[in-house]
């Protein structure tokens, strides 16, 4: 899961201009520190509005197209992204866990901006992310369902992507392909 959240990051980072503010390997050091109810928590800039980015990773190698991640009974990822966008009481969760990470550092200013457009927008100025990664070939349905029911419900300005990231090995071959690019 770890490395799947990390390349979901670093795809975000680059197409998206995602800013994650914290040192992860930091909270790794404290258990009590894990980060409260969504995968991926930074901001992204859009012209003059900073918004708050809040995102969830899932990782199949089932050849089922959707893969139960996407639509099974408990904790998959449509599931997730819904509770990102209607939950309250998570987004605050999320909020008190991120501000002590970004206070008086460069990332103040974003965290501010932030929660000041979201809460100026009746709690809906967020930014969703759902990330599937899959090593199978590409195929439409993994997403298109989910996509569909999220459409209808995820409420303006709230605004949420998914996508799928296809890999060209094993997901149980990436923490060694990982460990062999650190290396060199």
């Amino acid at each position: 899961w770890a490395v799947g959240e990390a390349l979901a990051e670093a795809w975000l980072k680059t197409e998206y201009q995602v800013i994650w503010p914290w040192n992860m390997k930091r909270d790794k050091r404290n258990t009590n520190a894990s980060l409260p109810g969504a995968d991926l928590v930074g901001f992204v800039r859009n012209g003059s509005e900073t918004r708050l980015v809040l995102g969830e990773v899932k990782s199949s190698t089932e050849k089922k197209y959707p893969p139960q991640v996407m639509s099974g009974r408990n904790g998959h990822l449509g599931h997730q992204i819904d509770t990102l966008a209607h939950n309250l009481q998570t987004i605050q969760t999320l909020l008190k866990w991120l501000l002590p990470r970004c206070k008086n550092t460069d990332y103040e200013t974003y965290f501010n901006a932030a929660v000041t457009l979201y809460f100026n927008s009746g709690n809906r100025a967020v930014t969703l992310f759902g990330v599937l990664i899959r090593d199978t070939a590409p195929n439409e349905n993994d997403l298109n369902g989910r996509g569909k029911t999220l459409g209808e419900t995820i409420p303006s300005p709230t605004t949420c992507t998914l996508l799928a990231l296809y890999l060209p090995c094993k997901i149980a071959q990436l923490p060694e392909i990982v460990k062999e690019g650190d290396a060199s």
